[in-house]
């Protein structure tokens, strides 16, 4: 019998991508954005896996999977990417930075949610690594996977015309493009962190300059948009919630203090509360 945790981590699942689908409704481009990023998170989670075999899914707990992946592993993926592409337009971030706050969206995300995910247990890393049980390599995956999406969409909706043939082309040639780009960056990885120090400063540095993209980039807050803003609060307070029911913080206190510092990150992002970071005026490429 499926435990009540993975029937609740469903309910998020659908949860998340039906605020992503409120938000997308209307409009054929977005609908088809939030479907194809939906397909990419169950396609790369299975390339992945059977590709560098790091980590394994318990599937028999899962109400339901295709291949090695559950599904609601693909919802979370495209609740997470779209709404990061959302939330990075509404911030009104330029086409060639945006794909960069993505991924930096996406790992702020997963830096306080993956280390809980493995204590449920949703997955295990094979063998363990050093953030609290999660090698590092899979930060370096998930700001990969939630760049070259977005980067490939944005280029390709530049160089399409309308329709909806070009709309379908769109998601396919976007998908190619961040699945090919997936399996290249993952590959240079494992060449270059050969060590530990080697990780820390190649992800560490890729990180930072990212940032400082975003910073030099500037925000320029439009407007809040509370379905967007929803989906990032859900996955972190449904982590933080069975965290705190089941104890966890007896044996890693740390994480808590994790949970709510990246807690902390959606809301000043999202409630427009960055003042040093906002650029006023016209910019230049939106």
């Amino acid at each position: 019998m499926t435990e009540p945790v993975f029937v609740a981590n469903l309910f998020l699942g659908l949860l998340g991508l039906a605020l992503c689908l409120w938000h997308a409704w209307g409009t054929r481009k977005q609908v088809a954005l939030l479907v194809t990023v939906t397909v990419y998170g169950i396609i790369l989670e299975q390339l992945v896996i059977l590709r560098f075999e790091r980590y394994v899914y318990t599937l028999s707990d899962f109400v339901l999977t295709l291949g090695d992946v559950p599904v609601v592993i693909g919802f979370g993926w495209g609740a997470i990417i779209y709404s990061g592409m959302a939330a990075g337009e509404m911030l009104g971030l330029s086409r060639r930075v945006r794909p960069l706050f993505v991924g930096l969206y996406a790992l702020h995300i997963d830096l306080a949610i993956d280390a809980i995910a493995i204590r449920i247990p949703f997955w295990q890393w094979l063998p363990p690594g050093e953030w609290f049980g999660v090698p590092l390599g899979n930060f370096t995956g998930w700001f990969l996977v939630a760049t070259l999406f977005p980067a490939g969409w944005l280029v390709l909706e530049r160089r399409l015309p309308s329709g909806s043939i070009s709309v379908a082309a769109l998601g396919g040639g976007s998908l190619l493009v961040a699945l090919v780009g997936l399996i290249v960056g993952l590959e240079a990885w494992e060449v270059v962190a050969r060590t530990l120090v080697l990780e820390i400063l190649t992800l560490g540095s890729v990180l930072v300059l990212s940032l400082l993209a975003v910073i030099r980039d500037g925000i320029e807050i439009d407007h809040v948009d509370l379905r967007i803003a929803a989906v990032p609060v859900l996955y972190h307070g449904f982590y933080l919630g069975y965290y705190l029911a089941l104890g966890m913080y007896r044996t890693t206190p740390a994480l808590l203090g994790i949970s709510v510092a990246m807690i902390a990150v959606t809301v000043f992002v999202h409630a427009g509360s960055v003042p040093w970071l906002r650029r006023r005026g016209e910019s230049v490429g939106r």
